[in-house]
């Protein structure tokens, strides 16, 4: 039945690929469908080969039909329904998806009757075997639709193309994923198990290494961590879960049998050997990289408080523990990591007063009363309340919230501080690009010896704070060539673009292109002179703070 219903997805989506005006069938029937076909996974998962009677199965493809009727009503109806409703619908969607679809990992895992390892080996096998033949399927419809539209057709259209590529995805991938996940009866292939050896454990290895050169940098030159260790510790973990999980299949229970224990003796198969055993002390090695994910998101809280995506982080940390106790508990225990990370999934998206969005609200709220308790405020005060005000006012029921419990003053000291602070943590506001490129095509070199191509890409609030120290990098070799005092610079095209935006795109005007190209020679010493050529700028149009900077141009020197 699953795939009945993919295939019918897919059809239909391919054939309203080019209709117009057709709300009922991209709002409400493929909304249906797709909800639909996360159930039914979950409802064929669960009862195979289980001697279920009808009745019970009928009444479980009801409950489906009827809460795949509900979230795609909610999803036609979406202009028409009140904002607070749709928030919850939307949290109902994601609970009702983490449910089924962890569930039905979790009924094909235990239907295999193979142990953790030997699962996650066996579908990776079929993942690998799947995208080859996925990728070969791509390559080819696009030379068929190339060649058609060659020979028959004149000009091009995507439109054969896109459905070619819908039909491949919806025919063959989508039912491949539901297999590779089902059908594990075979023993992996050989293939497979030299990729986990010969590229995923290694590569795993690598990043371990890389990550422990970068905390003995931390201890030496006594370093705060980056904000984006979080995420590369993230990639880590999975990466080594991934690692150590299959080579334990690979290698036999961590490797360790007694016909090995006769060949070590006799010194053969050392390396295999000695690979199992670092897999089996993997985990170990990445249980001090969680207190940099502690330090990373936990200096954020404290800033700043809670907000959802810091809440996430959290949880991630709670289901890394889960899954390393487990772990170490024993392989037969590592199956509960699935029902675990359901009902973890259940608590962050709906559990009133712990779920995401209730704990984010709450925090805010505590920052706010800054402004009820102090008249003087600090610079981190004043960070923490313009970020708490901007995440209310954003926020389902957070201006209300504000109207109802803060008089007229206290929210105007809110809002003068929100524009004030260019440094505050939860961004909010438009966000503009100003852009413009070749204002130098014609570039006078009379009287320098030397001509240069280099850039700076800058992001993040940290990156783009200090506009007077900005260092240039010469784009062949990537190495530091200067450093550039551009805050005039930027400030004045800031204020030029943002006051003759051509639309809300940031579409480049004649003003900022005739401003920039006039201010764009800057003259660094006697010798010296940096030629702007194209300018890219993400702005926050209310606070005028600069986000993303990317410049080119040429440093000439005599």
């Amino acid at each position: 039945m699953t795939i009945l219903l993919v295939a019918a997805v897919t059809v239909l989506e391919a054939a309203i690929l080019d209709m117009k005006n057709q709300p009922m069938l991209e709002r409400g029937v493929l909304p249906f469908l797709f909800w639909l076909v996360i159930g039914m996974f979950f409802a064929e998962s669960y009862w195979y080969q289980r001697n279920i009677k009808i009745s019970r199965k009928g009444i479980l493809c009801f409950f489906l039909i009827l809460v795949s009727l509900r979230i795609a009503s909610g999803n036609y109806f979406y202009g028409k329904r009140e904002l607070q409703t749709g928030f919850w619908l939307t949290r109902l969607e994601m609970v009702y998806l983490s449910l089924m679809l962890l569930g039905a990992v979790y009924f094909c895992y235990r239907r295999s009757k193979d142990g953790f390892a030997e699962y996650v080996l066996k579908v990776f096998a079929n993942m690998i075997r799947i995208h080859i033949v996925y990728l070969a399927l791509l390559i080819g419809v696009g030379l068929i639709s190339a060649i058609i539209y060659t020979l028959f057709i004149r000009g091009y259209s995507f439109s054969l193309l896109e459905r070619l590529v819908i039909l491949v995805t919806g025919l063959y991938y989508v039912p491949s994923w539901l297999f590779a996940l089902t059908e594990t009866e075979s023993e992996a292939e050989r293939f497979a198990k030299i990729v986990v050896k010969g590229i995923v454990f290694p590569l795993a290895l690598i990043v371990y290494v890389i990550i422990y050169v970068y905390i003995l940098k931390i201890l030496v030159y006594q370093d705060i961590p980056s904000n984006q260790i979080y995420l590369i510790v993230t990639v880590a973990f999975l990466l080594g879960v991934a690692a150590w999980t299959m080579m334990e299949a690979v290698e036999g229970h961590g490797g360790r049998n007694e016909l090995d224990d006769e060949r070590e003796k006799q010194g053969k198969h050392q390396e295999p050997l000695k690979m199992a055993r670092i897999a089996e002390r993997l985990p170990w090695l990445f249980i001090p990289l969680i207190f940099l994910q502690i330090y990373s998101v936990g200096i954020r809280i404290w800033q700043f408080g809670v907000t959802p995506q810091r809440y996430f982080g959290i949880i991630w940390l709670v289901v890394e523990t889960i899954y390393l106790c487990l772990y170490f508990r024993g392989a037969e225990k590592m199956q509960k990591i699935v029902p675990v990370c359901i009902v973890i999934s259940g608590i962050i998206w709906a559990m009133p007063g712990v779920n995401a969005y209730d704990m984010s609200f709450y925090s805010q709220i505590h920052n706010l009363e800054l402004v009820r308790a102090k008249d003087d405020l600090n610079t981190a005060e004043k960070e923490k309340v313009s970020g708490a005000y901007r995440y209310l006012t954003e926020a389902v029921g957070g201006e209300s919230y504000l109207k109802e419990n803060y008089t007229t003053g206290q929210l105007e000291k809110m809002e003068k501080i929100a524009g004030e602070n260019k440094t505050g943590d939860v961004a909010a506001g438009e966000t503009v690009l100003i852009y413009t490129e070749y204002m130098n095509q014609n570039l006078d070199i009379r009287g320098y010896s030397s001509l240069q191509r280099v850039t700076c890409d800058l992001s993040g609030a940290e990156e783009t704070e200090d506009l007077m120290q900005i260092k240039l990098t010469e784009n062949s070799s990537g190495s530091v060539i200067g450093v550039v005092n551009l805050e005039n610079f930027i400030s004045q095209c800031v204020e030029v673009g943002i006051h003759n935006l051509k639309d809300e795109d940031g579409e480049a005007t004649t003003e900022i292109t005739a401003f920039a190209a006039e201010q764009s020679r800057i003259a660094i010493d006697d010798n010296t002179l940096f030629v702007i050529d194209t300018v890219s700028m993400e702005v926050e149009k209310n606070t005028k703070q600069v986000q993303a900077i990317y410049i080119e141009g040429y440093w000439m020197t005599k």
